[in-house]
């Protein structure tokens, strides 16, 4: 029992914790990620000053009809926002084809010169009128971009006519909740810039924008004018989900005076034609990434995973562990206790500073398991260790002293020495035990 007891097992389990946080396997992954939602819901809200929602929504689809509407209805809602003094305005909706309805003559006639921007999909099966947009690159991203087989545009009057296109699509994590977001991707030779940058490159009056990669991937992008936006190695930004944007009903076009000088999406939020996407913070239609991604840009939100996390975060899981083994050993339960308690609550509170400070996203998670899985692990075998040398001693010298005396020696084995001698003064335990 003693060697299995013993308090250098709990160094084992602090090697297993590190290497198990080194491996980054799922488990890590997942709980890394589901520990920066948890910094995303306790984020403080901000209402956006420069987006704003029309919505097609239930209201509007009873005033104009079954989805999809005739596109001269849309066509009726741009010059309605253009009149109210809109800024640029979003139609996150794929126009890959005709409309049946033959509205597309009045629509073509809102968009041209009017600061709309609409969108196209990567595919994984078909390239049809993608609109890729010219780069000025510093180094080579291309290895560096996600790829798609191809590219499902608009049909070419739409992306003839539009003042920029770009692409809707998401790429979310391993448990499927989107939190990054690339500002650029690729089909072959071809990059096409997301809609939150083909409306920055828009409001800006830029043809085209830049890319920096060195051999690590991505370092930076920029559209003339505006400020760099820096991003990782795949040109990912990490979303603040704690946006909110000021909506209106697509039906209530007398309010549209409230979205002057507003960059405006048109986006369906009804049931049956809204697209949902997971986000930190639940369900969101699926053009609200594009809705996010351009406020934090606008706001300056860098969210950021440091180069030097990983290492910070492994040297911890393995410093605390290792101290906590040799507290929990040595040192009394309650300081071995208050340490469990003081590294937990430091672990989070770092995390949370860095996050409120800095907008640095640190994974506490497996430093937290470490600190308690080992610190239980020490304490639990030292507790059980001196419970059976409480009860060998017991067995001992329970025929031979008075229950005082066993309780002594129980409570302090240290006094059992050679020659069974007491190290209180020269006294004998023959002398006790008469």
């Amino acid at each position: 029992m003693k060697y299995i007891t013993h308090w250098a097992w709990a160094f084992i389990t602090v090697l297993l914790i590190t290497a198990f946080h080194y491996s980054n396997n799922f488990v890590v992954e997942t709980a890394r990620l589901k520990s920066f939602d948890l910094l995303q819901q306790y984020d403080e809200p901000v209402q956006s000053r420069d987006i704003a929602i029309v919505e097609i929504d239930e209201i509007a689809i009873e005033k104009y009809g079954q989805w999809p509407w005739k596109r001269d209805v849309l066509a009726d809602i741009i010059w309605k926002l253009r009149e109210a003094g809109a800024g640029i305005i979003v139609l996150p909706i794929l126009f890959s084809e005709y409309d049946r309805l033959l509205g597309d003559q009045d629509l073509l006639e809102a968009i041209a010169g009017n600061g709309v921007v609409i969108a196209q999909v990567g595919s994984s099966s078909i390239d049809k009128n993608g609109v890729p947009r010219g780069v000025a690159k510093i180094g080579d991203p291309l290895p560096f971009l996600f790829e798609w087989d191809g590219m499902l545009g608009p049909v070419p009057e739409y992306g003839e006519f539009a003042e920029g296109v770009g692409v809707l699509n998401t790429v979310p994590e391993i448990d499927g909740v989107v939190r990054r977001l690339p500002m650029l991707m690729r089909v072959g030779e071809d990059v096409y810039p997301a809609l939150a940058i083909e409306v920055i490159r828009v409001a800006t009056g830029q043809p085209s924008y830049q890319v920096k990669s060195n051999q690590g991937g991505i370092d930076k992008m920029r559209v003339p004018g505006f400020p760099i936006i820096q991003t990782d190695s795949n040109a990912r930004i990490w979303l603040r989900w704690n946006k909110q944007f000021e909506t209106i009903s697509a039906a209530e076009q007398e309010h549209f005076y409230m979205l002057a000088g507003k960059t405006v999406i048109i986006g369906p939020s009804a049931d049956g034609i809204n697209g949902i996407i997971a986000s930190p913070k639940g369900g969101q239609y699926n053009y609200m990434p594009a809705a996010v991604s351009l406020q934090n840009i606008m706001d300056g939100d860098t969210i950021s995973r440091p180069y030097w996390a990983l290492i910070l975060e492994l040297a911890t899981t393995f410093c605390i562990g290792f101290l906590l083994v040799i507290l929990g050993r040595f040192a009394p339960y309650w300081l071995a206790g208050g340490a469990i308690i003081i590294s937990s609550l430091g672990i989070i509170g770092g995390v949370w500073y860095a996050w409120t400070n800095y907008l640095y996203l640190l994974d506490g998670t497996m430093p937290l398991a470490a600190v308690v899985l080992v610190g239980l692990h020490a304490v639990f075998a030292r507790f059980v260790l001196e419970f059976f040398e409480k009860q060998k001693i017991k067995k001992q010298f329970a025929g031979y002293a008075s229950p005082t005396v066993v309780r002594m020696l129980q409570e302090n084995p240290a006094l059992i020495k050679d020659g069974m001698k007491i190290k209180t003064g020269k006294v004998k335990l023959s002398n006790i035990l008469r």
